[in-house]
């Protein structure tokens, strides 16, 4: 984000989500953390030019449908 990168996370829980929104505004920085699942994220498709996942995708219940759906937000 200091480089001028615009960020977007997403986590299940609110505690984690209102810490980086807070950490984001202290900071002057730009971005947002989102609240929710990945098999229900209602983001439109090629949004992103990365993601970054850190071991939570494994968690979702169902990890070929979390894959599949994360590779649909990427841009070509």
């Amino acid at each position: 984000m200091r480089s001028g990168a615009y960020y977007t996370g997403l986590d299940i829980a609110q505690g984690p989500v209102d810490m980086v929104n807070h950490r984001i505004l202290q900071n002057n920085l730009n971005g947002k953390a989102l609240l929710g699942d990945v098999l229900q994220l209602r983001l439109p498709k090629n949004s992103f030019d990365y993601i970054v996942e850190i071991g939570r995708l494994r968690h979702t219940g169902n990890l070929h449908v979390a894959i599949n759906k994360s590779f649909t937000l990427l841009k070509k």
